[in-house]
């Protein structure tokens, strides 16, 4: 014996447009397909499908003044021509304050030394150097 998909799809859209809910709506399903239907599998197949559960005696609820997003535009920091090097050994974690670089100078891998970079900046947290590495043109 097949499954009644015609008989299960035509009680879903008659429950839909009666405005019951989707758990009332699941009972119902059971009752006729002889297996339990859950509210999700309603909900599921009835959007599937294009429709959708009323919410009770609520209004439907849509925006009017909805805008969708529009993407926002990142700035892009090129390294200045007066760029402080870093010394390749960096500066332990307790040298930094909130004018040094704090970008991280080791690899992955390595997992004994923790050093920051340490280069004097004024108000940011890396230095111009890291910024042009960490702050890319968005690619819209």
């Amino acid at each position: 014996m097949s499954f009644p998909w015609d008989k299960w799809i035509n009680a879903l859209k008659e429950s839909i447009n009666e405005g019951k809910s989707a758990s009332q709506t699941s009972i119902y399903l059971s009752e006729i397909s002889g297996i339990e239907v859950s509210r999700k599998a309603c909900t599921g197949r009835a959007r599937r499908m294009g429709l959708r559960f009323s919410n009770g005696s609520r209004k439907p609820q849509t925006n009017k003044n909805f805008r969708p997003n529009k993407p926002r535009k990142v700035k892009s920091f090129k390294a200045e021509n007066q760029v402080v090097r870093h010394s390749s050994e960096g500066v332990d974690i307790l040298d930094l304050n909130d004018r040094t670089c704090r970008f991280p100078l080791w690899a992955h891998n390595e997992l004994a030394n923790f050093r920051y970079c340490g280069c004097p900046v004024e108000g940011k947290s890396y230095c111009n150097e890291h910024r042009a590495i960490c702050y890319t043109k968005s690619h819209n």
